[in-house]
């Protein structure tokens, strides 16, 4: 028969594993459900961006080749700090690519943060070329790719890799113009 006295903390001992292992579950949610809300934020600055974008043509005449119609440098740096204002992050949070292809020519924009890397995941190329109302010109196509880091917080605590603090999250969207 095995003696009551021996056995008093091996309740206490299990519970706090139990415990343990409890709180890194849910510590593993809240990282994973503030990383999908970052996620889902940055898509719809995308498309917000990437909408705003194709509604500056209405401005322009219907000359593709004016160079207005095109995005230049300054239009990308505008929609970094309006990503940053959206996202309520500084300017320097937050990395815009401006991707655009107007009669066939592909052009690529980067407003890239200083400690925000950011890569082009998925570059406009030739199959996606939409005709503009029976026309032979190409509708002009434009993609905005927003990227913002968010930290990972339960990689600090469980990863062997010490200076992986943060995450780089990223979303594009892609738009027909006029």
């Amino acid at each position: 028969m095995l003696n009551k006295n021996r056995q008093q903390g091996v309740f206490s001992i299990e519970m706090a594993f139990v415990l343990l292992g409890m709180g890194a579950c849910l510590y593993f949610c809240f990282d994973l459900g503030y990383q999908q809300i970052r996620k889902s934020q940055l898509e719809r600055v995308s498309y917000s961006l990437v909408s705003l974008l194709k509604e500056r043509s209405l401005f322009y005449s219907d000359d593709q080749t004016q160079p207005n119609y095109r995005p230049n440098f300054q239009e990308t740096e505008q929609l970094q700090r309006l990503a940053a204002r959206f996202l309520n992050v500084k300017t320097g949070d937050v990395s815009v690519i401006v991707e655009s292809r107007v009669s066939g020519r592909r052009v690529v924009i980067k407003k890239l943060a200083s400690n925000v890397p950011c890569e082009l995941n998925y570059p406009l190329n030739q199959s996606l070329a939409v005709s503009s109302g029976g026309k032979k010109s190409e509708a002009p196509i434009y993609q905005v790719t927003v990227c913002q880091i968010v930290p990972a917080w339960f990689e600090r605590i469980v990863g062997n890799q010490a200076e992986k603090n943060d995450r780089v999250l990223s979303a594009h969207s892609t738009f027909v113009g006029r």
